[in-house]
C-alpha cells in the first residue's frame, strides 16, 4: 500500500462526513482502533485487497512523518 491509497481511504472517510485534515485523520487511525476498523472496512469495500496490517503500517509511518 502507498501513501496515495491512504489518502483515497481519507477521501472515503471525508465523503462519509469526516470534518479533519488528513493529518488529524492519520493520528486519528492510529489513536482509535473503531475508526481504523470504520476506515479499512470503507476502502476494502471500494476494492483495497491489502491486509489490515499493510494498511497500520503505512499510516504509521505517515503518523511519524506528518
Amino acid at each position: 500500500m502507498n501513501e496515495e491509497a491512504l489518502k483515497d481511504a481519507y477521501n472515503l472517510f471525508a465523503k462519509g462526513g469526516y470534518n479533519g485534515n488528513e493529518n488529524e485523520f492519520y493520528t486519528l487511525l492510529s489513536e482509535n482502533a473503531e475508526a481504523f476498523a470504520d476506515s479499512y472496512g470503507m476502502f476494502s469495500k471500494e476494492g483495497y485487497s491489502g491486509s489490515q496490517d499493510d494498511y497500520k503500517l503505512v499510516n504509521y509511518c505517515l503518523v511519524l512523518l506528518g
